[in-house]
């Protein structure tokens, strides 16, 4: 009998290496022995887009043999104004016009022309490269493609597991069959293979403020946002659209 895994993924910035680590501590799937059925990421990569998890295996002998079937996807959301100002701090593979002191920069200088936004996920490979028309349309196709997928998958926003955190990872355990540990386990810096980290504290007064939720955009960013952001996934994902951040 082939065992379940749980693995997350998500968009970069929105919390997996969180994820992987908290179910890690707190919850075991039946079974196992010496390991506690938590893998660090989906065998296709957490950043990559949903349509690619019978098309690519990343490098690791488990991500290269594992059955895909066994693998219950945990695929983290964020709050798409929140999301793109993380974005606008921590960029990794995603690549547009923009300066610190000029972003998202949605838009175009001298026009309202979206200005695109390309993932170089190999960058000696332009194949693997994937366009989106601009960062909010990012949000909005790599999510939408995890919420229209044919095969199981468990959505988590980000905001619930850091305001809530009990509760949804008991949850989480639970939905894969797992047993929590006598008592939970919240992790107070969430440090990142390549350097990042992320304190519990500041993660708290960032998220937990209504004025975070736009900072840094301009009138036109708000404006775009706005107007391009999928309604659809807002309202699935209990998300507002703030037209009152516009000044």
């Amino acid at each position: 009998e082939e065992q379940a895994w749980l693995a997350p993924a998500g968009l970069f910035n929105t919390g997996t290496h969180l994820v992987s680590l908290d179910l890690t501590k707190n919850c075991h799937l039946h079974k196992r022995q010496n390991t506690s059925g938590v893998a660090d990421q989906v065998p296709w990569g957490k950043h990559r887009p949903a349509t690619v998890r019978l098309k690519h295996r990343n490098d690791t002998d488990w991500e290269r043999s594992v059955n895909i079937t066994t693998i219950l996807p945990i695929v983290t959301v964020k709050d798409p104004y929140h999301w793109m100002g993380s974005m606008c701090r921590h960029p990794y593979i995603a690549f547009w016009p923009h300066t610190r002191q000029n972003c998202p920069n949605l838009l175009r200088e001298n026009d309202d022309t979206a200005i695109e936004v390309q993932v170089k996920y190999n960058r000696t490979n332009s194949s693997q490269t994937v366009k989106h028309e601009s960062l909010v349309g990012m949000w909005n196709d790599f999510n939408k493609l995890y919420v229209d997928a044919s095969f199981p998958r468990l959505i988590v926003r980000y905001e619930d597991l850091l305001f809530h955190h009990d509760y949804v990872v008991s949850k989480v355990c639970e939905c894969a069959g797992g047993s929590l540990l006598p008592t939970l386990t919240m992790l107070k810096d969430n440090t990142k293979p390549h350097g990042g980290v992320t304190n519990l504290k500041s993660s708290v007064m960032r998220y937990g403020k209504i004025e975070k939720r736009g900072e840094g955009f301009s009138n036109r960013d708000l404006s775009f946002a706005e107007s391009k952001i999928s309604k659809e996934l807002m309202d699935l994902f209990g998300y507002k659209i703030e037209s009152n951040l516009i000044q």
